[in-house]
């Protein structure tokens, strides 16, 4: 049975665009390699964190829509480099929404 998750992941403000497309990409294969299917890739931009990570106070936004069989190989995703301090992965209910 699919199921549908929304992964989050902010990488440093400093980090070139082509870099961000790296890691997206990156993330792609990982999903597709588990035998799941990016539905939606969305560049939030920069924005404020909540607090101070790796000494930055903002960072580049990037909100993926992602479906998978069992377990979510995305979530299990270690971006390569110290381009994303975190990422996280939630999944959906049946109507597309957070538990």
């Amino acid at each position: 049975m699919s199921r549908l998750y929304e992964v989050m992941f902010i990488v440093r403000p400093d980090a070139a665009e082509e870099d961000v497309d790296k890691l997206i990409a990156g993330f792609t294969a990982t999903v597709t390699n588990g035998g799941g299917t990016v539905k939606t890739v969305e560049k939030m931009g920069r924005r404020k964190l909540a607090y101070m990570v790796r000494k930055f106070n903002d960072g580049n936004y990037v909100l993926l829509t992602v479906e998978a069989n069992g377990a979510c190989a995305s979530c299990h995703f270690d971006p390569p480099g110290q381009n994303s301090p975190g990422h996280v992965c939630m999944a959906l209910d049946d109507g597309g929404t957070p538990p």
